[in-house]
């Protein structure tokens, strides 16, 4: 058990979904943070999901293993479990065009790697502050980039789910990785769609100074996305660098001082 991490996760299928296709996976020791949303027919999403956060912590371990720099290490990790989902799904019909986004947070010392593929998104909250350390890999989020479309719209466009990159699709993928350094109380948040879909970055922030403690703040994440409606399934995972306390007042809402 990692000393200086104080961890909180959450997953629900939401109100719409009939199953939750999410996967989350958690490993202190080896310092290692997933969560993946899987898409697909027939429960394949599931598959593709579960199968991300199997293959890529064996591919770290394996990395790690054969001395190779974290950052190579966390490439060929989503690298090898894209190739794995895709020929799971060419070995049975069933799952034949099944797709999972992921997001990771990797811990190196006092720094942490952020890699991602889709449009599960990373953020980092850093004295009663919220900053998003992800682009989503979707159409929306090129058309933003482009100045075609507003934030605004983007969060409500036709197209917002339509994704150019993902695990186990047959297009190349290009894992989008970075290095963030810790500071002490740093916080990371992990999170599918199915949280930024029904909060803003403000609701997240907002939901976050008012809670007592990581599982406090991921348990009232998943009750106010699914108040707002809860249309997707829903994981998160938050940990916090070396803790100090928690909250003692609204004017130190992290407990920093």
């Amino acid at each position: 058990m990692n000393q200086n991490l104080i961890i909180g996760y959450q997953t629900h299928k939401g109100l719409v979904r009939t199953a939750n296709e999410d996967s989350l996976f958690i490993d202190e020791e080896l310092g290692l943070f997933i969560v993946a949303d899987g898409m697909g027919g027939h429960n394949a999403g599931e598959v593709a999901s579960k199968l991300a956060v199997q293959e890529i912590p064996k591919q770290v371990r394996k990395g790690l293993a054969l001395g190779k720099e974290a950052f190579s290490v966390i490439k060929d990790a989503i690298r090898e479990a894209d190739r794995a989902i895709l020929e799971a799904s060419m070995r049975e019909p069933a799952w034949i065009g099944m797709g999972t986004t992921v997001v990771l947070a990797f811990l190196r010392g006092n720094n942490v790697l952020i890699g991602h593929i889709g449009d599960s998104r990373a953020y980092m909250l850093r004295t009663g502050k919220i900053t998003g350390l992800t682009e989503d890999h979707s159409l929306v989020a090129h058309w933003m980039a482009e100045g075609l479309i507003t934030p605004e719209e983007a969060r409500t466009h036709p197209a917002r789910h339509t994704l150019l990159m993902a695990l186990g699709t047959t297009g190349e993928i290009r894992p989008a990785i970075s290095y963030q350094p810790l500071e002490n109380h740093d916080c990371i948040l992990l999170c599918s769609d199915g949280l930024t879909e029904m909060l803003s970055d403000s609701e997240l922030l907002e939901t976050v100074v008012q809670a007592d403690s990581p599982q406090d703040i991921c348990n009232q994440l998943v009750r106010r996305a699914n108040e707002k409606g809860g249309r997707d399934n829903i994981t998160i995972i938050l940990f916090c660098y070396n803790v100090g306390r928690r909250k003692v007042n609204q004017s130190d809402p992290w407990g920093f001082q």
